[in-house]
């Protein structure tokens, strides 16, 4: 399930929400209740690590010792 970020319209709470693509549009603000609420455009969230990096053993290319 992807998780959404909301802004209430009624008291400003910004909030997040796991929501499955089958959920129902109004998500209730977790601070006043409200069902004025809008989906805000938010970044992914990005790991840096990988399966090189995380393995003993291996460096990364170009330097460290």
């Amino acid at each position: 399930m992807p998780l959404y970020e909301f802004k209430c319209e009624s008291c400003g709470e910004i909030f997040e929400s796991l929501l499955s693509l089958n959920a129902d549009k109004d998500v209730p603000c977790k601070k006043c209740g409200s069902t004025k609420t809008r989906k805000l455009i938010s970044a992914p969230g990005i790991t840096m690590a990988s399966k090189a990096t995380a393995q003993p053993g291996c460096r990364p290319r170009g330097g460290f010792s």
